[in-house]
């Protein structure tokens, strides 16, 4: 099921402030102010240098790319949305596979001229320079458990952001357990569990919310880690998000839609965070299971357990409070009886505990296609092709 985000009418395609053609602009390590997006990309129209391949009407797409002392050479597609594709690349200047999502600036411009033209359009820009900042942000954060933005840059007719290359989502961790009927280990579960939370932790005390927590965006290092993704709705700032819901349905907190104007971002990601707890404590239940048809969470307890299911379920059950005042706090959280005794948080912040479930993935051309795209706004989406 996908995300939504009703503040703006476009797909959460969210790209990065233009750059001057195929040069880097990613130098700074914190995150930069955002600016109005017209007159920042006239700016930079001006000092625009263009290779002549960039210009040959019949490229659509090139295979081969340098930038800033790198050479990457494009694979298959790893993902889809409405406007570009991530897809795998080899860095042959680090010698190291990379995912980089592609968005096809030329559904954003016409005749070199943005097509914002009112407040939300031009608003719908600002959110393409929010996944920039907010991915600038998590890599300055220092996390494991947040991706690092290894580079951005663009040519005339796409946008290149540059990450790191994962191999599976927790989505498909829980699809694996599913189907073999398992449930997952306590032991698994609750180090997860603790990765996600000191993921969200570190993002809020930098003043960034995601707002599209799931499985399906945290994904599993070669080591059997987890590191959470896609900040194509993240919220950098206050994290006052305006009513409508922002993410996806079933992870969308119930006073995102309850007709007030304003909800917090914290709050949301908390409740996000209980939905996926939810979903790895109940599995191999299928997700549809989980939620009555008044909306209601009721946690089970789990028979194939033989301590702590009370705990885990009342830490789940806190999590996912209705009223979002009463949520519980980061704080409260990690001193949850659900994590006491037996684990050390420093352990976990330096992945010392190892980790039970490693990828079998270890081919970076064996990974099946994904499906990234995440958001259906209030508006219709832009129709046009992307990379072929």
């Amino acid at each position: 099921m996908g995300a939504i985000g009703l503040r703006r009418g476009r797909e959460n395609v969210h790209i990065a402030t233009p750059s001057p053609n195929v040069q880097s602009d990613i130098s700074a390590t914190t995150p930069k102010p955002l600016t109005p997006f017209v007159e920042h990309f006239q700016s930079e129209l001006q000092n625009r240098t263009v290779t002549p391949k960039s210009l040959e009407p019949k490229s659509r797409f090139r295979h081969d790319i340098e930038c800033d002392g790198h050479n990457y050479r494009f694979s298959r597609v790893l993902g889809r949305g409405a406007h570009g594709v991530v897809r795998l690349a080899y860095d042959g200047s680090k010698d190291r596979p990379v995912a980089i999502k592609i968005i096809d600036r030329t559904q954003l411009l016409i005749d070199g001229v943005p097509v914002a033209k009112d407040e939300k359009e031009d608003g719908y820009i600002s959110d393409i320079c929010r996944e920039r900042d907010a991915l600038r942000l998590a890599g300055a954060t220092g996390s494991p458990f947040l991706p690092t933005l290894l580079s951005f840059f663009q040519d005339l007719q796409y946008f290149y952001l540059v990450m790191p290359r994962y191999y599976i989502s927790l989505s498909d961790r829980l699809e694996e357990l599913r189907n073999s009927n398992q449930v997952m280990d306590m032991a698994e579960l609750r180090l997860h569990a603790a990765e996600i939370v000191l993921a969200v932790e570190a993002l809020h005390h930098y003043g960034c919310f995601h707002c599209d927590i799931k499985p399906e965006n945290l994904m599993f290092t070669e080591k059997g880690h987890l590191v959470l993704v896609d900040f194509s709705l993240s919220e950098v700032g206050s994290g006052i998000l305006e009513a409508g819901g922002r993410g996806t349905p079933g992870y969308i907190p119930p006073e995102a839609l309850d007709g007030r104007t304003h909800y917090s971002g914290y709050a949301a990601d908390i409740y996000a965070m209980g939905v996926v707890l939810l979903q790895m404590y109940l599995c191999p239940r299928q997700n549809d299971d989980i939620f009555n048809d008044n909306g209601d969470i009721t946690v089970p307890v789990r028979k194939t357990w033989h301590h702590n299911e009370e705990v885990a379920g009342s830490l789940i059950q806190e999590l996912m409070e209705k009223n979002p005042d009463v949520r519980l706090p980061m704080g409260i959280i990690k001193a949850h009886p659900f994590f006491h005794p037996g684990l050390d948080w420093c352990k976990v912040q330096n992945m010392e505990y190892g980790s039970l479930h490693i990828p079998r993935c270890t081919s970076p051309e064996a990974h099946h296609t994904r499906n990234f795209h995440s958001t259906v706004r209030r508006h219709s989406q832009v129709n046009g092709t992307m990379c072929t």
